[in-house]
């Protein structure tokens, strides 16, 4: 039986053999891929694995334990060198790293049971008029202590557990009936949610999706759905009939961390999106660096040319921010604007934003 955990990670499992009929699997499957290459537009890349081997019932007599040795063990094989396999042995050091993913899980199970996530939000700018357009739902959970800890710790995790699905409608429950508030209140906000990729294809999430919004008095043209460009074009079919789906009830949607993936141009006149979000990694060092202002020049372009709207990421400094201005990239987002809240800043208008971009008091505090 073989299946995905997650991300570039599978699992097989072999009923009833020995160690050395494993061995001989192991060596089968390492043959079979070393040397294959993947070809992407006119990129190519070559495959490598590394396998980890767990015994039963030796090195364990739970699924749990056998997962963690195996993933201890294929990290062993991975500092050996890649392309080849290990068998589990005492010795090996990565047990614990395992243990904490294990751990993790059990955190992920409490936080949805008892109600231990939370969202902050993070204002996306109009760089030329300062305006808040939407803000961005992010995830948080809370520790023991209400310590906030970041998406970073977890979602990895989740996704290897299959958790990650329940996340993801948790995440769109809220943020839907959050947009539905304020709607209510009168001071209505249009809020991005971010997805995983996993629901792609499911129908009862985007029944989900529409009852939320129905029941919550949303305003679906003011819900922004996000998903990675990776996971989008990992998917591509699924990924386009997703995301017509959505649009047909009314919701926007942006393509995040652009220009990392396969040949990015190329998969855009297929995907029906109307945001562009720049991956940070070529923002960051936007003021030091002539090949990401080219590039960025080059999406600014692209995204005009097809009615789309380009959002830069990590704006971390008025020498980045300043850029992206001459540039004319529409809208942007980062610490430099304003840090995730747990709430919407009080004004409308990030105040400096036209000229040398500084926070007021009243948003900044």
């Amino acid at each position: 039986m073989l299946g995905r955990l997650g991300g570039d990670e599978f699992g097989v499992i072999l009923p009833r053999v020995e160690e050395g009929e494993a061995e001989q699997v192991a060596t089968n499957l390492l043959e079979a891929l070393t040397g294959e290459e993947l070809i992407h537009g006119e990129h190519a890349s070559r495959v490598s694995a590394s396998i980890g081997i767990a015994l039963f019932p030796e090195q364990g007599t739970l699924p749990s334990e056998l997962l963690a040795r195996a993933d201890t063990a294929m990290y062993a094989a991975k500092e050996l060198g890649r392309n080849r396999y290990h068998i589990y042995c005492e010795q090996d050091v990565r047990l614990a790293r395992m243990h904490d993913k294990v751990r993790w899980e059990d955190r992920i199970h409490q936080a949805l049971e008892n109600d231990r996530f939370v969202l902050h939000y993070q204002p996306i700018v109009n760089l030329k008029s300062g305006a808040i357009s939407h803000y961005e739902a992010l995830l948080r959970m809370l520790d023991d202590d209400d310590t906030l800890i970041p998406p970073g710790a977890f979602l990895d995790t989740a996704e290897r557990f299959g958790l990650i699905r329940d996340i993801d409608r948790w995440v769109v429950e809220q943020t839907i009936r959050t947009q539905g508030v304020s709607e209510k209140r009168g001071e209505p906000v249009k809020l991005a949610i971010n997805l995983s990729g996993r629901n792609f294809g499911d129908n009862d999430f985007l029944e989900l999706v529409r009852n939320t919004i129905t029941i919550s008095n949303a305003d679906p043209h003011a819900i922004i759905f996000e998903v990675t460009e990776t996971v989008a074009v990992e998917n591509l079919d699924k990924a386009r009939s997703f995301i017509n789906d959505l649009r047909e009830l009314g919701c926007s949607f942006a393509l995040d961390d652009f220009g990392v993936g396969f040949a990015s141009f190329h998969y855009l006149k297929n995907l029906n999106v109307d945001y562009i979000k720049i991956d940070g990694s070529f923002v960051r060092n936007l003021h030091q660096d002539s090949t990401d202002q080219v590039f960025i020049r080059a999406i600014h372009d692209v995204a005009r040319s097809l009615n789309m709207t380009a959002i830069a990421e990590f704006i971390e400094n008025d020498e980045i921010l300043a850029i992206l201005q001459e540039i004319g990239i529409d809208m942007g987002q980062g610490y430099y604007l304003s840090r995730p809240q747990a709430d919407f800043l009080p004004v409308q208008t990030i105040k400096g934003i036209s000229g040398k971009a500084t926070l007021s008091q009243e948003v900044a505090g």
